[in-house]
């Protein structure tokens, strides 16, 4: 039968060389594209988890004052994902009328491989009244 004619040494070579380049193009590819989006994650995740961090340590001292923003953030921060030396922490307070807001700001400069500009400043906001129930 014609169709039953075993392959010849050198067809079998040349389709093994043919996939060997095949997945070296798509397995780079596919490697890129995994790594972006652990990073994009990565950018997304820093920014909710201090934003979150940082307004959970606000109220902890608008409902027990002593320790102070910058020791009860760090605290809360994963040393895994963040670097608390990095932590800038600036408070400003403005007065209102009879009332006197706190404003504090938290900055943190993390960098990125696979973004075009490699550095990312996360800034957070959050005021502070004299009491507990003057959050904003």
């Amino acid at each position: 039968m014609m169709f039953n004619k075993p392959l010849t040494q050198g067809k079998i070579s040349q389709q093994q060389g043919n996939i060997a380049v095949e997945m070296a193009f798509s397995l780079s590819l596919f490697l890129t594209t995994l790594m972006a989006t652990i990073e994009i994650t990565r950018l997304f995740w820093m920014g909710y988890w201090l934003d979150y961090n940082f307004h959970q340590a606000i109220k902890d001292v608008a409902w027990n004052p002593g320790l102070g923003i910058e020791s009860r953030l760090k605290t809360r921060l994963d040393s895994k994902l963040f670097d608390n030396s990095k932590l800038t922490i600036k408070q400003k307070t403005v007065p209102l009328g009879s009332l006197y807001l706190t404003e504090y700001t938290v900055s943190y400069p993390a960098r990125f491989h696979f973004l075009p500009q490699q550095a990312v400043i996360f800034n957070s906001t959050s005021w502070l009244g004299d009491n507990e129930n003057d959050i904003i």
